[in-house]
């Protein structure tokens, strides 16, 4: 029993090294475009100078990942685990309460910017698109009203969702 104690070890020991294992950071990698090339020397700035590697794949698994959860271990060396990888850490649960504070700030930010693009698109198809829309039937078939009726109203009195329902509606209506 004692040799079985002494061959188990923890998975990341063979892929990033000794524990003990703590959670010091997160970083989301963003597609690149022209103007947000810098993205990446940030996430490596985040990282810190002991960074050895993970940033874009696991270090433990090889994944790629967009979302990396940065892991001090036992010598100060970090590297970049991605989601699934992170839980099998066995860290405190302090530690795992950082992660689940961190994954539900990136999702709150996600539908933040979501709701926004939605409200955002529905103006501009109201601005752009009223004639076209004006003369388009109603989508629940009301007498005397227009797909241009059905966008102002989701616009002034739907919530995030109704307005991002109303621009499928209105994509599918104009078969764009």
């Amino acid at each position: 029993m004692n040799t079985q104690a002494k061959n188990l070890q923890h998975p990341f020991e063979k892929t990033l090294g000794a524990g003990p294992y703590r959670f010091v950071g997160a970083v989301q990698i963003r597609k690149p475009t022209a103007t947000s090339m810098d993205n990446y020397k940030s996430c490596y700035d985040a990282a810190g100078p002991r960074f050895v590697t993970g940033m874009g794949t696991c270090a433990h698994c090889g994944m790629a990942i967009m979302n990396v959860f940065l892991v001090e271990i036992g010598n100060g060396d970090v590297f970049g685990v991605g989601c699934d990888c992170i839980g099998k850490v066995g860290m405190a649960p302090q530690e795992i309460r950082k992660v689940d504070a961190t994954v539900k700030k990136w999702n709150k930010e996600k539908q933040t910017l979501k709701a926004f693009n939605a409200r955002a698109d529905l103006e501009e198809m109201i601005e752009s698109q009223a004639e076209v829309l004006g003369k388009l039937p109603h989508p629940m078939d009301f007498e005397g009203k227009s797909l241009l009726d059905y966008a102002v109203y989701m616009d002034r009195c739907a919530g995030s969702a109704g307005k991002q329902r109303a621009v499928k509606v209105i994509k599918k209506a104009m078969a764009i």
